[in-house]
């Protein structure tokens, strides 16, 4: 069963991406937001592309490591 993003953003997972200040700042710069669409799009060849770039691969730790304990 798939979520609805209204079902699964909440207030609280808001908070706590707001309150990861480098997190919060990366999810405003395109080049972020990009990637994020790029792994959804071809997630094979986005770890191709970013594989290598340590600052990305940053950002995704950050980013899933608030996700995978909110959704657990």
């Amino acid at each position: 069963m798939v979520c609805s993003v209204a079902e699964w953003l909440t207030e609280d997972l808001l908070q706590k991406i707001q309150s990861s200040g480098e997190l919060c700042q990366r999810l405003q710069d395109p080049t972020f937001v990009h990637a994020i669409a790029e792994f959804q799009a071809n997630p094979q060849a986005a770890m191709q592309k970013y594989g290598d770039n340590a600052t990305m691969q940053g950002f995704f730790q950050d980013f899933c490591g608030i996700l995978g304990l909110f959704f657990t």
